[in-house]
């Protein structure tokens, strides 16, 4: 664990995602923490923010205006970041133009999410994102061009209001 003394700069929070697979319910890959200079796979997109979390919470960076609320017992960020090998080869995760490959900056963690940017690097794009929700989206819709999206109607939803 590293000095709390010691001086964090936002740049700490810059993880890069490669993405491995997805399909229309999940995607999996690799987590490389810059600052760490390690990797950690992950298999579902739940199992990304929390290994994204986890990291989050060991630098204490950037600080959450909130405590989030748990059923269980709070998980410790130990078991995360022991799971970290040290990436041996960035030009090896990087360079793959199969995957999709992202950094996702967090500069905020307000409103029990989190906000900053995320960078598509196979296409050079940037954008904000203001949740964790539309941060997902953002990287579903990069990875997701070639595929039909169905729309659900409510339209047809039926009705379960009690009639009176």
């Amino acid at each position: 664990m590293r000095n709390q003394k010691e001086v964090i700069s936002n740049r700490a929070t810059s993880v890069i995602l490669a993405l491995d697979a997805h399909n229309r319910a999940d995607f999996s890959g690799m987590a490389y923490s810059m600052f760490y200079d390690k990797s950690v796979p992950f298999r579902t997109a739940a199992e990304m923010l929390t290994v994204l979390d986890s990291l989050y919470h060991a630098l204490n960076c950037p600080q959450p205006t909130m405590r989030l609320r748990r059923f269980g017992p709070n998980p410790t960020e130990v078991r995360i970041l022991s799971a970290m090998e040290r990436s041996e080869n960035m030009d090896k995760l990087l360079g793959n133009n199969q995957k999709a490959t992202f950094v996702v900056n967090v500069l905020f963690q307000q409103n029990a999410s989190w906000q900053g940017t995320v960078s598509w690097l196979n296409q050079g794009k940037t954008l904000p994102f203001r949740s964790l929700l539309e941060l997902l989206k953002l990287m579903d819709s990069a990875i997701a061009t070639d595929t039909v999206v169905e729309v659900i109607s409510w339209d047809d939803a039926p009705n379960l209001t009690p009639e009176a």
